[in-house]
């Protein structure tokens, strides 16, 4: 209980360090080279993550089972934690309770996109439970992005 209790109050902590930076993709598709010139080169093409926005300042509605997905997932995250188990040992559980959220999605338009943009983070965090170098850090990064689901939806 010690370790959710610490895990929690860093919790504010790991969101503000964890915030995406914005990044801008460069577009060079315009760009002729013609046989004179000397071809400039160009910076690697980054791939922007999007962000999850809010609808005009406020919440996007999601269906009931994505946020009982989410709840689920945090207490299998919870009881993991209190029954001291590994990153690797919640990969599994974790991973179901996921697939179920995208299997249940009936969420359409841009809170569709939106709820897409919050559920990438979280798959790429599961991607790292299974590893062996999963740690208490892969289970805080998890936590701290799945606390922020009731920003964005409600």
């Amino acid at each position: 209980m010690k370790r959710i209790s610490i895990l929690f109050m860093l919790t504010p902590f790991f969101i503000a360090s964890c915030q995406p930076q914005e990044k801008t993709a460069v577009n060079n598709d315009t760009h002729e080279t013609h046989a004179h010139e000397h071809p400039t080169p160009t910076p690697e093409v980054v791939q922007a993550v999007p962000v999850v926005q809010l609808n005009n300042g406020q919440k996007w509605k999601a269906n009931v089972e994505t946020t009982e997905g989410i709840k689920k997932m945090v207490g299998i995250i919870k009881n993991g934690m209190d029954s001291k188990s590994t990153p690797q040992a919640m990969s599994t559980p974790l991973n179901e309770a996921f697939q179920e959220i995208i299997k249940q999605c009936t969420m359409e338009g841009e809170a569709h996109n939106q709820l897409h943009h919050f559920l990438k983070p979280v798959q790429e965090h599961l991607k790292t439970f299974s590893s062996s170098d999963a740690s208490i850090d892969s289970v805080a990064a998890l936590v701290n992005h799945l606390a922020t689901y009731h920003q964005y939806f409600e």
